[in-house]
């Protein structure tokens, strides 16, 4: 059983409704409250729009926000507010109800109406509302459906009587059914010279509120979250308009959060937990207009790296386009083509970056060379992303790649891998490249001692090729560089294993070398010497894919997303 209370508060510019829930102590009642609960629920829906009008007006009068849009509907206006709420005001003229209303009047007092708002009276006993320790009236409805007053809090009630002091029934049938209503808002209208929607209360009071087209806070590409990661600051991309001021509220404990002209910097604590944390950002304009967001950043302590391509486009902060071109352009007989880098060829749709190979016509090419005329050119022109310059991933770690050989093509060279912040020479992993058609990958480490000495003079293979169930689906590739090995993994499933063979000038295998390799043999683990860049991109053509079938292309790969842990 449930009685219901609801409180309806009104001053010159805000009203405040508050329901709420009290227990029934006298059973003899539950009849009689059964009977009143279906009329007393439609009370209720009534109320709820009357309470809506309210925190409208209570939001855009006394806390200065201001109206980012809106949208005329049926009756009233939707607003998006600058604090990133959203209200609906309705408006219209009085139309006889019974719903009591407590107002201020212009000298602070309390008023009360029993005729929807066209007169009002004083309420005996009650504090001036600008008292610190005073107490607002409330009103609710008691148990036989008739409407109270409560000038203590709620300590005690009394009805509320009309004019000839009998008491006002809520439950009359003017509340529920009908075509009955209430509006605190006489009139609500567009004010296109001045930008700003005109309010008029029932009252006959006026204010306007501004619609705010220029001012605040816009980060780049966040959509509700933000990764950020141990170790390091995280900067998320800014733009800035009319933004005078700013402070942070509400943080977590440890972190620090900092605004400046072109990004929000985030540094989360050293003790801080995986999970989502909330931080508040109020920032003001030049004119004093103050609005306020609210944005959450996920934390995991062994991530230092996450990227889902959710953005509108490739995430600038760590990647920029591969370009590893061959030493001739026109020589067929390099050993690859490698990646041609192109931008267009490269790009994030979806949730999911994707890169093309193509061949396309390469007109009146000129070249220093007096050999090689100005000519009509063909080439192959291919995506490719790189953290180089951006970001770089110091061991141990492990990195997991999400990715799919969308469409395959005699010729086409797919690769996901790594090389030193030194380059190649000093270190290369390639987690998995992937030729022409069928379902068999290939996984490879190289070192100087792999790259200067014979693979049947070494002291363990360095490459294994696998069958991947079904290489056009996702699958996740993965990699780790620890202290005791090199190990990469396809879906979680372990497929080379290359470990720590300490090398030194006493052994048998560097005495049997001739010494032009043997400096190259005391360089077989070089792993944990460097720092190390992500590549991702495909390539076309050279000895090891074969020619490239023009008429099967375009060749793609697609990346679905990209982690780093530490170890």
């Amino acid at each position: 059983m449930r009685c219901h209370l609801l409180f309806l508060i009104r001053n010159t510019f805000a009203i405040l409704l508050l329901p709420a829930v009290l227990s029934c102590s006298v059973k003899e009642q539950e009849e009689r409250l059964d009977a009143l609960e279906k009329r007393v629920d439609s009370l209720e829906e009534y109320v709820s729009g009357i309470n809506m009008n309210a925190i409208s007006a209570d939001l855009l009068y006394r806390q200065n926000l201001l109206i980012e849009d809106f949208k005329p509907g049926a009756g009233g206006y939707d607003l998006t507010l600058t604090d990133g709420s959203v209200i609906r005001v309705t408006y219209g003229n009085r139309i006889p109800g019974v719903a009591p209303v407590i107002g201020i009047d212009k000298e602070g007092r309390w008023i009360i109406s029993t005729d929807g708002g066209v007169n009002f009276s004083i309420i005996p006993g009650s504090e001036l509302p600008s008292a610190a320790d005073g107490l607002s009236p409330r009103v609710g409805i008691d148990a036989d459906g008739f409407w109270i007053i409560s000038l203590d809090g709620g300590e005690t009630w009394e009805w509320i009587t009309n004019a000839s002091g009998n008491p006002i029934s809520a439950n009359d049938g003017k509340m529920a059914g009908g075509n009955y209503s209430y509006f605190f808002f006489r009139d609500v209208s567009y004010n296109s010279g001045t930008n700003a929607l005109d309010f008029t209360l029932v009252t006959g009071d006026t204010f306007s509120v501004q619609i705010e087209e220029s001012f605040g806070v816009q980060i780049k590409d966040y959509n509700g979250s933000a990764w950020v990661f141990s170790g390091r600051d995280t900067e998320l991309p800014v733009e800035l308009t009319d933004v005078a001021s700013a402070v942070w509220k509400d943080v977590p404990e440890g972190w620090r959060f900092r605004l400046d002209e072109d990004n929000i910097t985030v540094s989360p604590s050293p003790d801080a937990v995986e999970g989502d944390y909330n931080a508040k950002l109020m920032v003001f304009s030049s004119k004093g207009k103050a609005r306020s967001y609210v944005y959450t950043f996920h934390y995991e302590p062994d991530v230092v790296f996450r990227d889902d391509f959710n953005q509108s486009g490739l995430d600038t902060r760590y990647w920029t386009i591969y370009d590893r071109r061959s030493s001739s352009l026109f020589n067929p007989s390099v050993w690859c083509y490698y990646a041609w880098g192109d931008e267009d060829l490269t790009y994030v749709k979806d949730g999911v970056l994707t890169m093309l190979g193509v061949k396309r016509d390469y007109p009146n090419y000129y070249t220093d060379d007096p050999k090689l005329p100005a000519t009509n050119y063909s080439y192959y022109a291919q995506g490719a992303v790189t953290t180089r310059y951006k970001i770089y991933f110091k061991p141990p770690f492990r990195i997991d790649i999400n990715a799919r050989f969308t469409k395959m093509a005699q010729g086409i060279w797919y690769a996901l891998w790594m090389v030193t912040d030194k380059g190649s020479s000093n270190g290369e992993i390639d987690i998995v490249e992937k030729l022409n058609y069928g379902d068999r990958t290939y996984h490879t480490v190289h070192t100087p001692y792999t790259l200067h000495v014979e693979q049947r003079l070494q002291d363990q293979k360095q490459q294994e090729n696998v069958t991947i169930i079904n290489p056009m689906a996702f699958n996740t590739y993965s990699m780790e560089i620890r202290e005791e090995a090199v190990v990469i993994l396809v879906n979680d499933t372990e497929v080379l294993r290359y470990v720590h063979i300490p090398h030194s000038e006493t052994d048998p295998g560097y005495q049997s070398l001739r010494d032009d390799l043997k400096p190259w043999y005391l360089k077989n683990w070089t792993f944990l010497d460097y720092e190390w860049e992500i590549i991702m991109n495909i390539a076309m053509g050279g000895e090891w894919p074969g020619p490239v079938a023009d008429d099967e292309l375009p060749g793609q790969l697609d990346i679905d997303w990209v982690q780093v842990k530490s170890l």
